[in-house]
This record gives structure tokens, sequence and C-alpha cells, in this order.
């Protein structure tokens, strides 16, 4: 019932449900997006004086070195994505023979948790889902062409608080390689600031207002549906 109700609430624009383009209004306080830069820079391995160097354009700060790209979201600082160049594949070759820093998808799990602390990408819980080692072939059409072992995976944000759906629960994928035990690949969705929650009408209103609505689209109506 509380689904076809929600509907209804959302239909007439009283959901609690805030969007991505109404982050530049909510965000409240001025980011340090140099800090931001300088904490996933080092969760890359990388030197966090780069910092220095970002740019911003089109709502993205951005930093690109012969060795990582990354792209954070202006207003909350948020890690949106984050890439290797091929300058990086060249300047850390496969040897033959040596000893591969991530060995499992287990340790590779582990190894994206720990850069998704460290990189302040937060979340209430997350799971990693569709995770799958790539070698050869399919690992060219995954990093630039060149044939490593990597270690590919999908996290989705879950909340104790159900009212979180959509834009509100972070999602992502992550490459991480076996030789190095760095991230290759990076990307998720920014999350907008969380609106006050608060009840503006009551379940049985709420009710209602999808009956009226179910009506009004000329679907058929079934009220043992609500």
């Amino acid at each position: 019932m509380f689904a076809v109700a929600a509907v209804g609430v959302m239909a007439l624009g009283a959901g609690g449900w805030i969007y991505r383009d109404q982050l530049s209004s909510l965000a409240t306080g001025q980011v340090d997006t140099q800090a931001r830069m300088r904490q996933v820079l080092q969760a890359s391995k990388e030197d966090p004086s780069q910092a220095n160097l970002l740019t911003t354009k089109n709502g993205g700060v951005m930093l690109e070195t012969p060795s990582v790209r990354i792209w954070l979201d202006q207003h909350t600082g948020q890690l949106i994505q984050l890439s290797r160049p091929t300058s990086f594949f060249a300047s850390h070759p496969l040897k033959p023979g040596s000893v591969h820093e991530l060995k499992s998808e287990s340790q590779a799990e582990a190894a994206m948790s720990l850069f998704l602390k460290e990189a302040g990408v937060e979340m209430e819980a997350y799971d990693f889902t569709q995770s799958q080692t790539l070698e050869g072939e399919a690992s060219r059409q995954v990093v630039m062409g060149f044939e490593r072992k990597i270690f590919v995976a999908r996290f989705e944000e879950s909340k104790s608080d159900k009212r979180y759906v959509s834009a509100g629960l972070r999602k992502g994928n992550i490459v991480m390689d076996a030789a190095t035990g760095l991230v290759l690949k990076y990307n998720s969705n920014a999350i907008p600031p969380a609106a006050p929650w608060g009840e503006t009408i009551s379940e049985q209103r709420a009710v209602e207002i999808a009956q009226e609505v179910w009506r009004g689209s000329g679907a058929n109506f079934d009220p043992r549906q609500v």
C-alpha cells in the first residue's frame, strides 16, 4: 500500500527526495576541494601536493597528471571519476614472472574497501556485486587497450532508513590492477544533500491522493490494489 501511496505523493511534488540539479542551492558552506583532492590523491598512492594543479570546469573539479585523472563534484567535493592515462601503463609495465600485489577477488575487494574509506567515499553500508576477474583481451577493453589482470566490481549503497531511494543512494564501479594493487578506474554518482524529513500528509491521505491520480490517468482502477 505504501508504494502506491508514494506514487501519489511524488506526483504532487510533496515527496522528500532532492535531485541532483538542486545541489548548488542546497549545498551549505564552502567545500575545500583542494583538501578533498589531496585526500583522493593519497588514497590513489599519488603525490598529494599535486592538488594545487586542479582546475574547475562544467561544475566539476578536475586534475590530470601523467599518472591519474580525477574528477570531483564542485559543490560537494564527492569523488565522481578516476582513471589512469596511457602514460600510467607505460610507466608500470608488466614484468614476466613478477608477483602480483592482488591475487584473488577477496583481496581485491579488501583493497577496494580501503580505497573507498581513504578516498572519503561516504556510505552507510554497501555491497560489492558483479565482481569478476578479467585478463587478456577482456582486460584490454577496460583499461586503455593494455592486457593486464584486473579485478572489476560494482558497489551499491544501502541505508537503514528505507526512504532513501534512487538518487539518495551511491552506486558505482571500481577496477583494480592485480600487478600494482592500484585503482585503475572509479566512477559513481554524486549524492545530493539530504533534505529534512517530515511527514507532510498522513498515509491515509497519501492513499487517497494515489487513488485520485490513478483515476485521473484514465487507467483501469481497482481499489484492491491500493
